[in-house]
């Protein structure tokens, strides 16, 4: 039920459900089918719940005791951890939890986007693309990829990522792209398009 509150916003039900699953009635319920509802799963859950009510020293908190209680193949509670620091802005740190999350569990792109983001905004240029092709096709990886392609002088490269994206939020970078390579007028266009699509968005 927590879990069900959490994906509903509402995160203060859901942290009293959560501390009620991590109690010792729970542990005691004989019928109890996955264990980790009342250990190291309930606890990334619950710490996710604390972070959006902003309280983020009892989160951390809760994210050392599921970290320590995990089986080698849980990843959750490592990327949780990652988000949180990242959002404090303490990116190195959160590339080290990013980067065990993606070892434990190599499939998740949300993992490798936020991971690729860290090491983009730290300027560690190249490991974020390895990080970043690692996805290909992701549109938001390639997204993010693009951008660092144009930060390092790969404007063609970018701009044939570019044209494949179809996330409105690539028309911004796409002409970027054009700039960069001396074609001003299709760089007005995507702006121009770009402009349109934030103001229907907007209104």
């Amino acid at each position: 039920r927590g879990v069900v509150r959490i994906e509903k916003g509402d995160f203060a039900a859901a942290v009293d459900d959560l501390v009620c699953a991590l109690g010792p009635r729970a542990s005691a319920f004989g019928l109890l089918v996955d264990p980790a509802a009342t250990g190291h799963g309930a606890r990334t859950a619950l710490a996710h719940a604390m972070r959006q009510l902003g309280r983020v020293d009892d989160a951390v908190a809760q994210l050392h005791l599921a970290i320590d209680q995990a089986p080698t193949e849980y990843a959750n509670a490592h990327a949780e951890m990652g988000t949180l620091l990242m959002e404090r802005g303490a990116l190195d740190q959160a590339v080290h939890f990013f980067e065990e999350a993606g070892r434990r569990n190599k499939s998740p792109s949300g993992v490798a986007l936020q991971l690729g983001w860290c090491l983009y905004k730290l300027n560690r240029f190249d490991r974020a693309e390895d990080v970043l092709r690692s996805h290909a096709g992701d549109p938001q990886m390639d997204l993010l990829l693009a951008r660092l392609w144009l930060e390092t002088g790969k404007a063609n490269q970018a701009l044939a990522l570019l044209l494949a994206n179809s996330l409105p939020a690539a028309l911004l970078p796409l002409g970027w792209a054009y700039f960069v390579l001396g074609n001003t007028a299709h760089a007005a266009s995507a702006w121009d398009t770009w402009l349109k699509q934030a103001s229907v968005e907007n209104d």
